[in-house]
């Protein structure tokens, strides 16, 4: 028997979960079918639909922490994609993609470096062991 609790509302919204995330899982099957019969990447067409339904009215606004994407969602994207590449075209595009990472991880140090010195990258990179502020006399 249902009693009327306290607990009512709290089975609505895990009512209301459980319906969002099954038509999200059988809007993801539906799109990747399609994708895969136009010929498009299936991440890709996953990211148009979702740029689209979030602009209809009356949906409800999900808010995601960034840390669930990043431990949770991207790594396997990243991982089917990986497997899925043929060694040929990474063979073929290593260059590119070694000289790319080498870049950006260099800009990266290098800016993270200017910013904790506060402007003092130029003394840091000349090898002065003099940290503190110039003295003018």
């Amino acid at each position: 028997m249902y009693r009327e609790s306290e607990d009512a509302p709290e089975n609505d919204t895990a009512m209301e979960l459980t319906i969002i995330v099954i038509v999200s899982v059988v809007a993801i099957v539906a799109v990747a079918s399609v994708s895969q019969r136009i010929a498009v990447a299936v991440p890709l067409s996953l990211v148009v639909v979702g740029i689209a339904l979030s602009f209809l009215p009356g949906l409800p606004k999900i808010d995601v922490d960034p840390k669930w994407i990043l431990a949770g969602a991207l790594p396997p994207l990243l991982y089917a994609t990986a497997v899925r590449m043929p060694a040929h075209d990474f063979r073929r595009d290593f260059k590119a993609i070694a000289g790319l990472a080498v870049e950006y991880h260099l800009h990266k140090i290098f800016t993270k470096l200017a910013i904790s010195s506060r402007g003092q990258l130029h003394s840091i990179l000349a090898g002065s062991t003099n940290q503190g502020p110039r003295q003018t006399s």
